[in-house]
């Protein structure tokens, strides 16, 4: 006996509305896009506005991952990557600014301090320094930097952070070594190797960083210097020709037999 065939009873849909389905998914795609919005406004603040702009460009890359050919990957990796290393450069030089700049300040609020005496300065500073946004914990921070250190050129030398500053002249603790050790002792040797391999490249990675754009800054300070050749006198003059045969013999070292 042939089964009986069943009707299935089409609702229709009142005029100038869509099925629920489809509803649904505008919602969805509603909620995403309202999502990718708020990421997109929360993250500017910590990135370039330039890579805020390319974000979705970024995303949609991404998202071709599987369907891209090989030679778009590989331009695309390059590319990434070129501009990874410059905003690397970029945060070096960033980071060095910040930490003149806070060294400065805490100069400043030093002096303040002196100038007005220890209890007037409190009142001062929260009058006038926290109510722009700079909170006793940060000011306190600058001072001591500005007290511990006589010569911000120095410390740059050797802490080009402000957090580096921070650790080395006491301002902030070092971070913990003991859980880190302990830590490494539960690596295998082949671990510890790659550890401290990793380590050993972002070190030279960022000594490269500092070595360009110290070599960027002094090209240019030297092409602004030439304007003032006529006014040099023999003592400046003997004093550079005897720094142009220690740069000379540093770049001899540095690049040996290399092109």
């Amino acid at each position: 006996m042939a089964a009986k065939s069943k009707k299935v009873a089409v609702k229709k849909q009142p005029a100038g509305k869509a099925p629920k389905n489809k509803v649904s998914a505008k919602k969805s795609a509603a909620r995403e896009s309202k999502a990718k919005v708020v990421a997109v406004e929360v993250v500017p603040e910590l990135m370039h506005p330039e890579v805020v702009e390319q974000l979705a460009q970024v995303e949609g890359v991404i998202d071709g991952l599987k369907t891209m050919p090989d030679t778009d990957l590989i331009e695309s990796i390059r590319d990434w990557a070129t501009r990874a290393a410059g905003f690397s450069r970029q945060a070096v030089q960033v980071g060095a600014s910040a930490l003149v700049y806070a060294w400065a300040c805490g100069k400043l609020l030093n002096a303040a301090k002196e100038k007005l005496g220890h209890g007037a300065f409190g009142k001062w500073r929260k009058t006038h320094v926290e109510s722009a946004g700079i909170s006793e914990r940060t000011s306190i921070r600058y001072m001591k930097l500005a007290e511990s250190c006589s010569d911000v050129r120095g410390l740059l030398q050797w802490a080009p952070t402000l957090r580096q500053a921070y650790v080395g002249c006491g301002v902030l603790p070092s971070p913990p070594e003991r859980d880190k050790d302990e830590a490494d002792d539960n690596l295998s040797e082949k671990e510890k190797e790659r550890k401290e391999r990793e380590v050993h490249e972002e070190e030279v990675l960022r000594k490269k960083e500092v070595l360009l754009t110290s070599v960027s800054d002094l090209q240019q300070k030297l092409r602004q210097g030439i304007s003032i050749k006529e006014n040099l006198g023999q003592g400046e003059i003997r004093q550079l020709k005897l720094a142009r045969t220690q740069i000379v013999k540093f770049f001899d070292q540095l690049l040996g037999n290399k092109s």
